[in-house]
């Protein structure tokens, strides 16, 4: 039997405090399991990639659910490679850069959201299992990384202008016009059904 540490029960009081906050977890996160897991036997590395897999999984559904093709159209400014993002599916083929910034410029995380998780981002491409390194990690910096997914991420939902802008787009895509009932400007004739 090892020796004991002692940041492994704070690790674990704090890891359990976490989990049990968010409901969340219960039901939806198919990654967190694992990084539950990979924290338990001590692989660190494979934990922060699990969370990042989670975190990833969760911005692409929040972008399903905001407007793909505003949110395409901010982030992809290239219009030949634009062209080739047509449906929810093509969001795997955004690198994950682009979607965190995009999820920034289009307001679905906030601007410290977005500094937090690319940080995290950096960390996950160069002190995790997913690529060779010589890096360690603690079990407090998974703990703190988990935390700041959950509030910038995993439970939060838009807010404000990018809610309001999402409610605009749902309005207009369901009136068979956009003027419909008012004088449009441009044509100078009253367009009401």
């Amino acid at each position: 039997m090892g020796v004991q540490t002692i940041e492994e029960p704070i690790f674990s009081f704090e890891l359990q405090h976490q989990l049990h906050r968010q409901p969340y977890y219960q039901q939806y996160a198919m990654y967190i399991s694992k990084f539950v897991a990979a924290c338990s036997a001590g692989l660190f590395d494979a934990a922060l990639n699990m969370l990042w897999n989670e975190t990833v999984v969760n911005l692409r559904e929040k972008v399903k659910r905001f407007d793909m093709d505003y949110f395409l159209d901010s982030v992809i400014t290239d219009s030949k490679r634009r062209a080739a993002f047509r449906s929810e599916d093509d969001l795997a083929k955004l690198e994950e850069w682009e979607l965190v910034k995009g999820c920034r410029d289009t307001g679905i995380i906030t601007d410290i959201g977005f500094k937090h998780l690319d940080y995290i981002r950096d960390k996950r491409n160069h002190a995790s299992a997913a690529h060779p390194n010589h890096n360690d990690l603690s079990g407090l910096q998974l703990v703190s990384w988990l935390e700041t997914c959950i509030k910038e991420v995993l439970v939060k939902e838009p807010k404000g202008a990018v809610v309001q802008i999402n409610s605009y787009f749902t309005t207009l895509g369901h009136r068979p016009y956009p003027c419909a009932g008012i004088i449009c400007r441009d044509s100078k004739k009253d367009v009401r059904p």
